[in-house]
């Protein structure tokens, strides 16, 4: 059966592609034409990078290539020889795309192609093969050299012992002369000699190098010893006299030691010791040596670790016996195992009367809460930390413990027991109580301050707040405050809305200079998103010598904002006052000039303020000027006054004074204000007011007695007539004459009682005249009217 070529070809490259190994095929010029993905894999190279190119270029050393082409030039030689049927091989190293050396085993194979003999190479990755026997010899030395190590580090009662074998065992086994252990010291921190040598036979210079080491006292990084404690890691020196920073060199170089190979001996990640070894010949770097190495570092490793855990136990054993801590050891059954100093001097028992016994004899009679739990605790294997509880001591008294309960586990984590610490707490209690106490006393007094504080820590979190600060911002109790960042709930923004940053806070800004500040124009928000006015005072808070916080306390300035808005407002009030109104101390100091004063006296503020009030004083009021603060501080009460002032210009003016005492916050006189107003141009009215008045006067007393002289002339002819009138009606006269002479003598009579009436009107202005009382007849005083107007009423009809 024929199989075309195009079936052998596509048949070649799925074997190509499914090989486990590398493929390739090169032409008559050794460039390679064909490369797998196996190929591309264990080089680096991908098909499209290496095809065209020689082999020699990349993919081999130049020593490589020469037994590469030897052993290519000797399968072409023998190709002609068909009863030689197998490859032939090679073993060599190759390169990757990253430099890195590969041993690898080829089989070629020519075949005929149109251009001459190809060659086909099978290449076999071979490190993995290398890394299986190195680990199996590894192993086998390792096995050996392990099993005598652990023997004898199981049986060393002491590292040295052990460190002693391990030299011995690892000279023996590497030929080398002697070996020595440098131990690391915690405090101070250095590496000494520990003493422990071991020379595989008697040497010339041994005394000599051990007397040169002994002396030696390395910090890490110092000599060749220092420097392997620095790293954690081996180190080699292929010859000392190489290496300048030996400190031993001249020492080695003479005696004959060439190479120097030393290791650390970590115990949780810590070098506890540096174990060194000289040979006489130079030393090369030993990758398997290192190997086997790390098994004796390891169980050195454990010696050391063991020989703490020892020397730690025996410490344990003498602070648990030493402890002031009551310290005690009880079986599952409540008998008690141990018993140290410290319970016998807490319980007042000593180990001979409390070890062996039930532990319920240091119960109280009544149960304590905590005892429950306690004994759930024993019972479950769990851990319980300072439970409070109560104890009897030997004496019956009972004390205020905290007991820390531990279970006890043997090697195989069985629960065989409890271990508890008992600590006296009563002083504790007691100053706890104290504490409590004054704590108390200080919140009833921080709660009854008016001023509102809160404290804060380093982040700015509410630690206290008295009730002042509850009230002025809003909140219930100090759980809605405490731990609450303070900036974030009232000083987070300003007044106008805006953001307030936390760093820009002056509580923070004490906190960061550790110095107090002080804002006296500041908001603060509520809890319902209203803000209001405060000042605030935040002062550090020092622990130790640190910042440990703040304390801020703060006022609400509502009110005082509003009495300052109504100060402003009575102050323009006074400013523009048309009146003078002048402050003074209480030794005649100017302290307050309005507007009002410079208008009345001429002097502006700053010529007034700050001088005594004889400014404005005539000369000759200057003495005789009442000392006003005297009178109101000794009660005397004086009234609205007129007096004289002076101008700057000199002139004199007329002024009425009102006077006020002025106090303080404390009630204190302080001074007195007056209010003065310019009066000149009243008095001047009033002047001529009087003298008008006065005019007047004259005017109507003059009036009075010509009134009086008119009156006393007109009686007289008024009583001839009269007498006339009545001499006549006494004749016989006709009834006619009679009736007009009897009118006659009712009008006289009338016009005479006028006379009497400007008679009284003058007597009324002298403040001479009085009220007679006399009988009449009302009906004869109207018809006597009647008739004496009747003929005037008759005339005009």
């Amino acid at each position: 059966m024929s199989v075309s070529k195009p079936s052998l070809e596509s048949t070649y490259r799925a074997l190509m592609r499914c090989s486990w190994d590398a493929i390739v095929a090169l032409d008559s010029r050794q460039c390679v034409v064909e490369w797998n993905r196996r190929a591309q894999e264990l080089f680096g190279w991908r098909r499209d990078e290496v095809l065209g190119r020689e082999v020699s270029r990349f993919l081999m050393s130049e020593a490589n290539y020469r037994q590469f082409d030897e052993c290519l030039q000797e399968a072409a030689a023998r190709s002609g020889n068909s009863t030689d049927g197998s490859p032939r091989r090679l073993q060599l190293v190759m390169k990757g795309s990253s430099g890195v050396e590969l041993p690898v085993e080829l089989a070629f194979e020519l075949v005929d192609s149109e251009s001459g003999k190809d060659c086909v190479i099978q290449i076999r990755d071979r490190s993995e093969m290398q890394a299986a026997k190195q680990q199996l010899t590894q192993q086998a030395l390792e096995a050996s050299l392990l099993h005598q190590i652990t023997m004898l580090a199981s049986s060393a009662d002491s590292f040295e012992e052990a460190a002693e074998n391990a030299l011995r065992i690892f000279c023996n086994l590497t030929g080398w002369p002697l070996g020595h252990v440098w131990i690391a010291h915690r405090d101070p921190v250095r590496l000494q000699s520990s003493g422990v040598w071991h020379f595989h036979k008697p040497v010339r210079y041994a005394q000599s190098l051990m007397s040169a080491t002994s002396d030696m006292s390395l910090g890490k990084g110092e000599g060749f010893p220092g420097r392997v404690w620095e790293n954690e890691q081996p180190l080699w020196i292929t010859d000392v006299r190489q290496d300048d920073s030996f400190i031993r060199r001249n020492g080695c170089a003479e005696w004959g030691l060439r190479g120097v190979f030393a290791f650390p001996v970590l115990v949780h990640s810590e070098v506890a010791a540096v174990i060194e070894f000289f040979a006489t010949s130079e030393m090369n770097p030993d990758p398997q040596l290192l190997l086997v190495v790390e098994a004796l570092r390891t169980q050195l490793g454990r010696v050391i670790e063991r020989q703490r855990w020892e020397e730690d136990r025996g410490r344990l054993a003498a602070i648990v016996e030493s402890s002031s801590d009551a310290i005690l050891a009880k079986s599952l059954d409540n008998v008690i195992l141990s018993w140290n100093e410290g319970s016998r001097r807490l319980y007042g028992y000593t180990a001979e009367e409390a070890v062996g016994r039930d532990a319920s004899f240091l119960l109280p009679a009544e149960p304590h809460g905590n005892e429950v739990k306690i004994v759930q605790a024993v019972r479950s294997g769990q851990n319980l930390s300072q439970i409070e509880t109560v104890r009897r001591h030997k004496d019956g008294t009972l004390m205020e413990i905290s007991l820390t309960i531990s279970p006890i586990q043997d090697t195989q984590g069985k629960l065989v027991g409890v271990a508890a610490i008992s600590r006296d707490i009563g002083p504790l209690k007691r100053s706890q109580r104290e504490v409590q106490e004054r704590e108390a006393r200080i919140r009833l007094l921080l709660d009854s301050t008016g001023q509102a504080m809160y404290g804060i820590d380093l982040e700015g979190n509410c630690t206290f707040c008295n009730r002042a600060c509850l009230e002025l911002l809003g909140y219930e109790s100090e759980a809605d405050l405490l731990g609450r960042n303070m900036h974030s709930v009232a000083h987070h923004s300003r007044r106008d809305g805006s953001v307030f940053s936390f760093q820009d806070c002056p509580v923070q800004q004490c906190i960061r200079t550790g110095e107090s500040t002080h804002s006296a124009d500041d908001f603060f928000w509520r809890a319902d998103g209203s803000s209001f006015p405060v000042a605030f005072w935040s002062s550090p808070i020092y622990h130790n010598g640190r910042v440990d916080g703040a304390v801020v306390v703060f006022d609400d300035m509502t009110g005082q904002r509003r009495a300052e808005q109504e100060r402003v407002r009575l102050a323009d009030i006074v400013d523009s006052s048309y009146d003078a109104i002048i402050g003074r101390s209480l030794d005649g100091t100017i302290v307050s000039w309005n507007r009002g004063a410079e208008r009345t006296y001429g002097y502006s503020a700053e010529e007034a303020i700050g001088r005594t009030i004889h400014l404005i004083l005539p000369r000759r009021l200057e003495i005789t000027e009442p000392n006003f603060a005297s009178l109101i501080r000794h009660g005397e009460p004086f009234q609205q006054f007129e007096t004289l002032r002076r101008r700057k210009d000199g002139s004199l003016i007329d002024v009425s004074l009102t006077v006020s005492p002025t106090f303080d916050v404390d009630g204190c006189l302080i001074g007195v204000s007056t209010i003065e107003r310019d009066i000149t141009q009243r008095k001047q009215r009033e002047q001529e007011l009087h003298s008008a008045k006065e005019a007047a006067e004259s005017a109507n007393r003059a009036k009075s007695e010509f009134l009086a002289n008119i009156s006393h002339e007109l009686r007289t002819p008024m009583n001839a007539m009269v007498g006339m009138v009545e001499l006549s009606l006494g004749e016989q006269i006709s009834p006619l004459v009679r009736d007009y002479l009897q009118t006659a003598s009712e009008s006289t009579q009338v016009l005479l009682s006028l006379v009497n009436d400007l008679l009284d009107f003058s007597r009324m202005e002298a403040g001479r005249f009085e009220i007679e009382p006399e009988p009449f007849h009302l009906r004869q005083l109207l018809d006597e009217a009647m008739r004496t107007l009747s003929l005037r009423a008759h005339e005009r009809g």
